[in-house]
C-alpha cells in the first residue's frame, strides 16, 4: 500500500533482484486506488503480489503515472522452522511529542532487524498510531527503510479503531465480516502451516 497525489494508473514492479540495476524484464501487478484517502488531496493504492518463490531476493519500485519510485527489496523465506517479531503499542504520538515517538520506533527496528535478520516478519499487535486520523503518525510509523523490505501484519487497536487510515495503510488478507470497525475486520494468514488469527476485539 501506498499513497500519492495523483490517480494516474498505478503498479508494483517487481522481479528477482540481479545485480545493480533494476531488471529489465519484471513483472507489473496493477493497483487498485481508493476513491479518496484520510490525506487530504491524496489517494491510496493497494497490489497484492503473487508467485513468489521461497528463500528468493526480489527488488521492486511503485509506479503512478511517470512517476517511479526508487527500488527496494524483500526476500522470502524458506519452509520449516521460522521465528518472527512482536512489537506492542509503537503508538506513534502516545508520549505527546510525535518526533520522539518516531524515533524510538525507528531504533526498535534497527535493533530487531540487526538482533534478528532472519526473522519471517513483524506483528504489530495494535496501536500503531495515537490518534486513528493522524497522518503525521502514521508517517511516523511507516517512514523507517526497515519497514520498506520487511513483511509486516499489524492489528487494528483501539487508538487505530476509528478511522478508515488504518486500511488505507496495511493490505491485509482474508479480511472477515466479524468485528468490523471503521478501521477494518478481523483476518487470518497461515504461514508455514502456523494459523495466524489477527482480532478486532474493538467490536
Amino acid at each position: 500500500t501506498w499513497y500519492s497525489d495523483s490517480t494516474d494508473a498505478a503498479s508494483v514492479q517487481h522481479a528477482v533482484a540481479s545485480g545493480n540495476e533494476f531488471p529489465a524484464a519484471y513483472t507489473e501487478v496493477p493497483a487498485i486506488m481508493t476513491v479518496a484517502s484520510n490525506k487530504s488531496g491524496y489517494y491510496s493504492f493497494r497490489a497484492t503480489l503473487s508467485g513468489l518463490q521461497k528463500e528468493t531476493t526480489y527488488v521492486y519500485r511503485l509506479v503512478n503515472g511517470t512517476t517511479v519510485s526508487a527500488p527496494y527489496t524483500f526476500k522470502t523465506t524458506g519452509t520449516g522452522a521460522f521465528s518472527f517479531l512482536l512489537a506492542g503499542d509503537p503508538q506513534i504520538g502516545a508520549s505527546g511529542n510525535v518526533s520522539n515517538d518516531t524515533n524510538g520506533w525507528g531504533v526498535t527496528l534497527k535493533n530487531a532487524a540487526s538482533a534478528f535478520p532472519n526473522a519471517a516478519f513483524l506483528i504489530s499487535a495494535g496501536d500503531q498510531v495515537n490518534t486513528a486520523n493522524n497522518e503525521a503518525q502514521y508517517d511516523g510509523y511507516l517512514e523507517h527503510a526497515e519497514l520498506y523490505n520487511m513483511t509486516t501484519a499489524t492489528v487494528v487497536g483501539n487508538h487505530d479503531s476509528s478511522n478508515a487510515a488504518y486500511s488505507e495503510h496495511f493490505n491485509n488478507p482474508n479480511v472477515s465480516a466479524y468485528g468490523k470497525t471503521n478501521a477494518g475486520s478481523d483476518y487470518w494468514y497461515v504461514y508455514n502451516n502456523v494459523l495466524f488469527m489477527n482480532l478486532n476485539s474493538n467490536n
